[in-house]
């Protein structure tokens, strides 16, 4: 549940810069550094068979990929 949560910044960051349609000051190094985190836990998690772990990160990752979106289009 936590794990869901957490990454709720990240699509809350996405709504406010389609919203504003602006990305102004949201760092697109940080986001890399996000995905590539999430990423290694999600193949961590894949690999031990842990679903929790799997779920949470799938989440997080489509969560970071609309804030890379926007940063990419409107940064």
């Amino acid at each position: 549940f936590m794990g869901l949560v957490g990454h709720l910044a990240s699509y809350i960051q996405a709504v406010k810069i389609f919203y504003l349609r602006s990305a102004y000051a949201v760092s697109l190094v940080a986001c890399l550094i996000g995905l590539a985190s999430m990423s290694c836990w999600l193949f961590y998690g894949m690999e031990k068979h842990i679903k929790p772990l799997v779920i949470s990160n799938i989440f997080g990752i489509t969560g970071i990929l609309l804030v890379l979106g926007g940063v990419l289009y409107y940064g």
